[in-house]
């Protein structure tokens, strides 16, 4: 093709194509731009332009956050559009709608030439995602205001609240603000839980004095309920659990006086909701003074377990179970474990010791009032004897407390299958390996009180024996540390510790 042909092309192009842009502010078009034809020494040839992806690729789930609308109309069929360098499709003489995040974009028309050279046609635009009073009926539906309203939100206080923010003049400000006042009023707060539940998410709203108002109200009344069932034992009944876990998590938000009341009820057991209805219960320990470690004449005993004097001066709740795979698969959204076959109430394994920490941070984010953790040493240590000094807790044998190299299959078993110790607490030998919070180091040789182990170290500890270990490893004084590491034998049970505790 001739130099002058060329030219003549180039600037009949010019002439051709129109580019008409309605944008979501005052129609948006950038001052002082026009098209412009261009050799392909400064523009990537078509075959690069393909390799970018197709006109079906162009989907909803590719948009920005909150898209704006551009109508694309030219005067000439078969051109290629592309915005930022990405194929939009062929111009075949309807509009073309395409939404873009606000902010600046290049837009590209490109005619490719028999002779395998392209003529393109450039100019940019400018979108600010909002409609303004200059825009009609018809290009207020391709608005960014709107797309965001029907497309994305507002549904919760988070949605609402970002709409405002983003969109102060928007369409729908009335509505958006009536659903948000809706949202956090206490219509359909009618239990404790509710109201904790709330405060958790809104406690920082004005509207909190509210709400706590009518959780002190709920838990005043559920609070009696409960005094009345307290037995000629000073304890309330297991089957007030539930009841009591939901109190004692909303005890924060309690008033003092009701905090009193609260923490003069002795429960034997707590429950609660780690989400989805799946429980997660706890077992009452009371302050004490236990001997920890082994005399020097019980079998199997190991120099790491020199006998002292413990005191624990604050009661605390620890898991009657071990923790599951179910409750971890509901708390982190996936099961590291290497035993599934035994199902989803076997205890969770195959996780580090900082994964474990990980799962502790989500679940007291995500029960309201938290508390959660590993038990110290010493805690552990107390929870497993409940009361006894001999080698294995509850009936002192073995076979009948837990899941050992004795008995196990080579596999871990679901949790609860063999009996308690005096406590209720199940599997407190064998099973799993529980990772405890402390360092692994030597045992003072005098009285501690509320011990938390070494202040450093290399090692972190894990107690009870597990599936494949021997008799000796599963006893009540036994004692092992480990880098924090996975393994299929190591597990974990959970303590709470509330305010009032």
């Amino acid at each position: 093709m001739q130099m002058n042909e060329k030219k003549t092309m180039r600037t009949a192009l010019r002439r051709m194509l129109r580019l008409c842009v309605v944008a979501a502010m005052g129609y948006g078009l950038c001052s002082g731009t026009s098209w412009a034809a261009n050799g392909k020494s400064d523009f990537p040839d078509i075959t690069e332009f393909q390799s970018l992806g197709s006109a079906s690729a162009f989907t909803e789930r590719d948009l920005g956050e909150s898209p704006s609308m551009v109508r694309l109309r030219l005067t000439e069929n078969g051109l290629r559009v592309y915005v930022d360098n990405r194929f939009m499709g062929v111009y075949n003489g309807h509009a073309m709608d395409l939404a873009l995040p606000p902010g600046k974009h290049v837009i590209y028309a490109v005619k490719l030439l028999d002779n395998g050279e392209t003529l393109t046609a450039r100019d940019e635009v400018e979108l600010a995602g909002m409609v303004t009073q200059r825009s009609t009926p018809e290009v207020k539906k391709y608005t960014c205001e709107a797309y965001y309203f029907r497309k994305i939100g507002p549904v919760d206080v988070a949605g609402c609240e970002e709409y405002l923010k983003r969109y102060p003049g928007g369409n729908h400000v009335r509505e958006v603000k009536t659903r948000l006042d809706r949202i956090l009023s206490d219509e359909g707060l009618n239990t404790v839980a509710d109201c904790n539940s709330w405060l958790a998410q809104y406690g920082d709203r004005p509207q909190a004095v509210k709400v706590k108002a009518r959780l002190e109200t709920l838990a005043a009344a559920e609070l009696a309920r409960l005094e009345k069932t307290v037995g000629t034992d000073g304890k309330l009944p297991n089957t007030e659990a539930v009841a009591y876990g939901a109190l004692k998590t909303a005890e924060p938000n309690c008033s003092a006086p009701l905090r009193s009341r609260l923490a003069a009820l002795h429960p034997d057991m707590m429950v609660v909701n780690v989400g989805s209805g799946v429980m997660l219960e706890l077992k009452f320990c009371p302050f004490g003074n236990f001997t920890m470690g082994s005399p020097a004449n019980e079998k199997d005993h190991f120099d790491n377990e020199v006998q002292h004097s413990t005191t624990l001066t604050k009661p605390f709740y620890i898991g009657k179970f071990e923790v599951t795979q179910r409750q971890w698969q509901t708390v982190m959204g996936r099961n590291p474990s290497k035993f599934t076959n035994p199902g989803l109430d076997a205890p969770v394994e195959q996780v580090s010791w900082d994964d474990y920490q990980e799962f502790i941070k989500a679940l007291n984010a995500r029960v309201p009032g938290g508390g959660f953790r590993l038990p110290t040493e010493a805690e552990w240590e107390y929870a497993c004897r409940a009361g006894s000094s001999n080698a294995f807790a509850g009936t002192g044998k073995l076979d009948e407390m837990g899941w050992y190299e004795g008995n196990d299959n080579k596999t871990t078993y679901p949790v609860g299958q063999k009996k308690p110790n005096d406590w209720g607490l199940y599997d407190m030998h064998g099973n799993v390996w529980e990772w405890c919070q402390d360092w692994y180091g030597d045992y003072a040789s005098d009285a501690v009180t509320n011990p938390g182990g070494a202040t450093s170290g290399l090692l972190r500890v894990y107690r009870g024996g597990s599936w494949s270990a021997s008799a000796g490893n599963c006893r009540s004084a036994n004692r092992r540390g480990s880098p924090g590491d996975c393994s299929r034998e190591r597990g974990l049970r959970l303590v709470r510790v509330t305010p009032a505790s």
